[in-house]
């Protein structure tokens, strides 16, 4: 209703769908609330509109240890709406990159890993042992968000 904020507080809400096709599960997929529209349609058996974003959760509903997908996004501005945070959670890391909203270059980045840091208090982005997850986190958000066309 109210997010203010990337971290994991503002962006990770509980999501429950219930189908008589499928047996009561739980899982850890990672998923989005616009990843309900196209759910709903495949539910409902209807094609979806040109239009739909988000991936359905009918493979999750099916095989709740299913991994398909895999990374959800989330974006917010501060600084006047100077930059532009845009957010990649996948099942163990939070990556942000914060854009400066003239000129589109990346003004710092924020990794967050939550096997040793669920409240993600400690940003080790800057650290030797993050280069690589950092690099690949980053190329998997620009893709995602259509950001190097």
């Amino acid at each position: 209703w109210g997010k203010m904020t990337n971290f994991e507080i503002a962006t990770r809400v509980p999501l429950i769908i219930a189908s008589d096709r499928f047996p009561p599960a739980r899982t850890q997929t990672i998923a989005e609330l616009v990843d309900l529209y196209p759910t709903l349609c495949d539910l409902a058996e209807i094609p979806h509109p040109d239009h739909i974003e988000g991936e359905s959760l009918a493979g999750v509903l099916r095989d709740p240890t299913s991994e398909e997908n895999s990374f959800a996004l989330s974006q917010y501005s501060r600084f006047q709406n100077r930059n532009m945070g845009r957010a990649l959670r996948t099942d163990r890391y939070r990556f942000v990159a914060w854009f400066d909203q003239e000129n589109g270059q990346v003004v710092s980045r924020e990794l967050y890993d939550h096997r040793s840091d669920s409240d993600e208090t400690k940003n080790v982005a800057s650290e030797a042992s993050s280069v690589e997850i950092v690099k690949q986190l980053e190329t998997q958000l620009r893709r995602a968000f259509q950001l190097d066309r």
